[in-house]
């Protein structure tokens, strides 16, 4: 349960990493996000 939750953490944190890097490109209205 708890490997669970941190890997949902982990994931969910990445994402937003990922969109952070992306606004701070300028590039955050050409990527799509996949889902």
């Amino acid at each position: 349960m708890l490997g669970h939750l941190a890997d949902r953490n982990g994931f969910v944190i990445r994402i937003c990493d990922i969109l952070v890097l992306a606004e701070l490109n300028g590039l955050s209205g050409e990527i799509d996000v996949p889902f």
